[in-house]
């Protein structure tokens, strides 16, 4: 495998593309966080059908920039994995200490 020292040029690759990707988005983000009306959230009590279709038409005339929402939310879904994959790659490390540790244990009784 990579090794720990190969985890860490991983890590910091990925913490490297994410920023970038951010910085890529962040025009869109304002333009849409300027753009888009307050939006009350509607009552639970209504469900989740009604509660879909209040947002679905408040945002209706957005639904027209397609092309848009398709690059900013995969700019989104890379994001989202690249951290999911820190995180597991951060939770095997600990696991790969536990063991060494418990091996340690077991090797020095």
């Amino acid at each position: 495998m990579a090794g720990e020292a190969g985890v860490g040029v991983i890590i910091e690759s990925c913490m490297k593309h994410v920023e970038e990707k951010m910085k890529d988005m962040m025009p869109y983000l304002k333009n849409l966080k300027e753009g888009l009306p307050p939006i009350e959230l509607p009552k639970v009590i209504y469900g989740t059908g009604a509660c879909f279709q209040a947002f679905e038409m408040r945002l209706k005339q957005y639904f027209s920039y397609m092309e848009f929402l398709d690059e900013s939310f995969q700019g989104f879904r890379e994001v989202g994995n690249i951290i999911g994959l820190v995180l597991l790659l951060e939770v095997s490390g600990r696991v790969g200490e536990e063991r060494s540790d418990e091996q340690t244990i077991l090797i020095g009784n």
